[in-house]
């Protein structure tokens, strides 16, 4: 199978890390797989060497999407992954219907955030071959209109501090 993970960038997120864990993983057990980002990182994530890297370049949102899209015409995949990102370059590249598009809720689905936003992932996820969920509350949270839905966990362990956000450097 081919797949194609499609990334902000590949460093300093927990996503990021997810999408380098699946993408080497997924090489590793016999999948052609690429994954294409829109920014590069001096520290990115490692990969496997079987991964393709290609990098969308700068430019408008025009450009960009054309870019993209020209570069997942080119790769054929038989599956786009995007965990929480780039859902309006997916778009763009008229990807909805004509590919299979996993999408992924990788934070609190009930944060406040614009109302267009929300519009638009809620219509993103309604157009998607699939949808992941980390948790059994972001998926009720989208309990209608999602076709294919799975809740896998993320592996972080139950013993975790709480966040303070007066002890978070934001430098």
């Amino acid at each position: 199978m081919r797949i194609a993970f499609i990334v902000r960038y590949l460093s300093d997120g927990g996503a990021e890390r997810v999408t380098s864990l699946l993408a080497s993983g997924m090489a590793m057990a016999g999948h052609e797989v690429a994954v294409f980002s829109f920014r590069f990182m001096e520290n990115e994530y490692p990969l496997d060497s079987r991964v393709t890297r290609a990098y969308v370049p700068e430019g408008s949102f025009l450009t960009r999407a054309r870019a993209f899209r020209g570069l997942i015409g080119d790769y054929v995949p038989d599956c786009v992954i995007s965990l929480g990102c780039k859902y309006d370059y997916v778009w763009a590249a008229g990807l909805f219907g004509s590919q299979k598009v996993i999408l992924s809720e990788r934070n609190d689905p009930a944060r406040e955030q614009p109302v267009l936003k929300r519009f638009f992932t809620r219509l993103c996820y309604r157009r998607a071959w699939g949808v992941v969920f980390q948790t059994p509350y972001a998926s009720d949270f989208f309990k209608n209109g999602v076709k294919r839905r799975a809740v896998i966990a993320n592996p972080a362990p139950d013993e975790l501090p709480t966040w303070n956000p007066e002890c978070h450097d934001e430098t």
